[in-house]
């Protein structure tokens, strides 16, 4: 891999979310969050269930580590 990072799971939710370059914060996070949803929601794309359920996955892993104390 690139620059020697290993696979992690937070990298990959980056991937899966289109956010691999750059600094991540909550607003870029949520943005692409919903442009996703708006193409892979099952109530609008019959298809798109398991890629739903994805970057949902993916979207509460990274949100986790940008909430709050």
């Amino acid at each position: 891999l690139a620059g020697g990072q290993a696979d992690t799971p937070a990298l990959r939710a980056r991937r899966l979310l289109g956010l691999e370059g750059g600094t991540l914060d909550l607003r870029r996070l949520k943005s692409c969050y919903k442009s996703l949803m708006k193409i892979y929601h099952p109530d609008l794309n019959p298809q798109g269930l398991r890629r739903c359920q994805e970057i949902n996955a993916a979207y509460a892993l990274l949100a986790s580590g940008l909430a709050g104390p």
